[in-house]
């Protein structure tokens, strides 16, 4: 297995600034809220911008892939990223892993900052996988986000261990909860923005 180091989970949302409300209320850290037309999205980051280990939020502003997941999925969780220090031997490693490389991989691995994505028929979300130096000796300290428990379903929990990360696991159910600190929140009390306590 290769190290590799949490940067973000993403989780497509209806309304951003709604979500922005709740957030400054709890006195979260956060970036300021940005429009991506050419993605379709409009985003803002949650946690320290210094560090990896952030939750982005994404609304669906045009159409395109993000606005198509929101209509089919709902809202919830869209990807989970990872730095790795050399994306080639990253991505041979996976080999018999389970995981795939999406397609869309053969236009993202062209850009300044190469990235891949991975995906697996019925596990629903795709691994976000850049090349990029990692910050720190322990690339999950200091993390804003302390766990993503990913949704079992058929997926063994080695799946998710492959990847590298101390960060992301197999939940021992079947939700998705993310860790802030020590607290753990189900992803419907961060959507609905309600609640970020379990």
């Amino acid at each position: 297995m290769i190290l590799s180091q949490f940067d973000h989970v993403a989780l497509l949302v209806k309304s951003v600034d709604s979500m922005v409300l709740r957030i400054d209320q709890l006195g979260f850290k956060r970036g300021k809220v940005e429009e991506f037309p050419s993605e379709g999205t409009k985003e803002v980051y949650v946690g320290n911008e210094d560090y990896p280990g952030r939750l982005l939020l994404m609304e669906p502003i045009g159409e395109g892939p993000y606005a198509s997941a929101l209509a089919k999925r709902g809202e919830g969780l869209h990807h989970v990223a990872v730095n790795v220090k050399n994306l080639d031997e990253y991505v041979q490693n996976l080999s018999g892993s389970g995981w795939y490389l999406h397609p869309k991989s053969v236009e993202t691995l062209k850009y300044k900052f190469p990235t891949v994505w991975l995906a697996r028929p019925g596990v629903p979300v795709l691994i976000e996988v850049h090349e990029r130096s990692f910050k720190s000796a322990d690339p999950d300290s200091s993390s804003f986000i302390s766990l993503v428990s990913l949704p079992k379903l058929a997926a063994k929990p080695e799946l998710f261990e492959v990847l590298g990360s101390k960060v992301i696991r197999s939940s021992k159910d079947d939700k998705f909860w993310i860790g802030i600190g020590s607290d753990q929140y189900e992803i419907r009390e961060v959507i609905s923005g309600e609640s970020f306590v379990r």
